[in-house]
């Protein structure tokens, strides 16, 4: 599934101060988001230390493109946007002395205003996505009293129980039904694979690539997919609410029925995608429109909706 390369723990080291280990992905994320410089030293084994930029394996591929360019100056931007982990909770314990001190020697650059939208968008949907949630689950428990009062709490023992999905596993290799849910898999190549019905909620798949891969069925709900290739991906049913698909090529894909309701496809490549039936409510299109919602088979332009 991934090189050795990826498996490796490497250790960072910023003057006296060693940290880690951590992953290869973790350490090409950190540089994206300007926690770590190239200037920064690692070592696999504490003992012979390089600068992070001449190790070429640590070093993104928006990086080392040529930045003067605009086009690449995009990339960069959205690949930073993607690998933006950062949430509300991150603020909630900013008074906690543990936590303060785990973070320090970690802090990214200054922030732009249209990545600290793009957070602040991103950390509502999870939190009205939790709300829905509770609100479901306190539904059906007026449900089962009301059932239990009616005389008929019979059937409840009769009802098919529900099977548990299996326990999240990060190294397991692509297959049906795979449990990836908050993992980091960055720049992961699943191209053919076959991952219909496979859970991958809340994942990084920035620059992942599942060329003519099948999805179908897939939940992928709040997984950032920020430049990922997509192309000729057969994801029809699949769930990506809230997924982050910014710059993806999702050209000759099948997405029929599948339900894209917030997601963000601001720079995607759709040609010859196909949408009968998606779902595409409050979504933000390609060219930065809001759709609106009920938006079926294509997005209608909030502003000329009904």
């Amino acid at each position: 599934m991934t090189s050795k390369k990826q498996h490796l723990l490497w250790y960072v080291r910023r003057n006296r101060d060693v940290r880690g280990p951590f992953p290869t992905a973790v350490i090409s994320q950190f540089l994206l988001l300007g926690r770590l410089q190239k200037s920064d030293y690692v070592s696999l084994d504490r003992q012979e230390w390089r600068e992070i930029g001449n190790v070429v394996e640590l070093q993104p591929e928006v990086l080392r493109a040529d930045l003067s360019e605009t086009a690449n100056q995009s990339n960069l931007e959205a690949a930073r946007r993607g690998a933006d982990e950062r949430d509300v909770g991150d603020r909630r314990r900013a008074d906690d002395p543990d936590y303060v001190d785990q973070r320090k020697g970690e802090r990214r650059g200054v922030e732009s205003e249209e990545m600290r939208i793009h957070r602040e968008r991103r950390a509502a949907l999870r939190q009205g996505e939790s709300e829905k949630k509770k609100r479901r689950q306190q539904t059906f428990l007026t449900i089962v009293l009301l059932l239990v009062c009616a005389g008929v709490l019979g059937l409840l023992f009769i009802s098919t129980p529900r099977q548990t999905d299996g326990a999240i596993d990060c190294a397991a290799d692509p297959a049906p039904g795979v449990n990836w849910s908050n993992c980091n898999l960055q720049a992961a190549a699943f191209d053919g694979a076959d991952l219909s019905r496979a859970h991958i909620r809340n994942a990084n798949l920035t620059n992942a690539s599942f060329y003519r891969a099948t999805l179908t069925g897939a939940d992928l709900a709040y997984t950032n997919l920020a430049l990922a290739n997509l192309r000729m991906t057969d994801m029809a049913q699949v769930i990506m609410t809230g997924a982050t698909l910014r710059g993806a090529d999702l050209r000759g894909a099948d997405l029929r029925g599948a339900d894209l309701s917030y997601a963000d496809l601001q720079g995607a490549q759709l040609a010859g995608v196909s949408l009968e039936g998606a779902r595409l409510d409050k979504a933000v299109w390609i060219d930065g429109t809001l759709c609106a919602r009920e938006s079926v088979s294509g997005c209608v332009p909030a502003a000329v909706s009904n």
